[in-house]
């Protein structure tokens, strides 16, 4: 795993929410972490939930606070709707047709 100075900028924004117990940063809050919450994922830094409203539970996967999340939604029967983890964008990507031929021969 490899960290840029970028991602590891907003993979710490996202460890301080969750440390403390805070709600996931919004995007106007911090830019730099939504613009890099795949990625992060992709690596295997974080898990995403992500619930309606785009209600986002990040929990962190990696380092002193691993294992921490930030604050859940307020509903207690919520579920998420979409969680990006490396092996849920692995297994996408593998169900995914890998050229346009293929997708239309699917949908046939």
């Amino acid at each position: 795993m490899t960290i840029t100075p970028g991602l590891a900028r907003a993979f710490a924004v996202v460890e301080a929410a969750a440390a403390q117990g805070l709600r996931c940063p919004t995007r106007k809050e911090a830019v730099a972490f939504h613009n890099r919450a795949s990625e992060l994922a992709w690596q295997g830094f974080i898990k995403v939930e992500v619930y309606a409203r785009n209600y986002r539970v990040v929990t962190i996967l990696v380092g002193p606070y691993a294992g921490k999340s930030t604050k859940p939604p307020s509903t207690k029967s919520a579920t998420p709707w979409l969680t990006q983890t490396r092996e849920s964008m692995l297994r996408d990507l593998q169900a995914r047709p890998a050229n346009r031929r293929e997708r239309c021969n699917r949908k046939s």
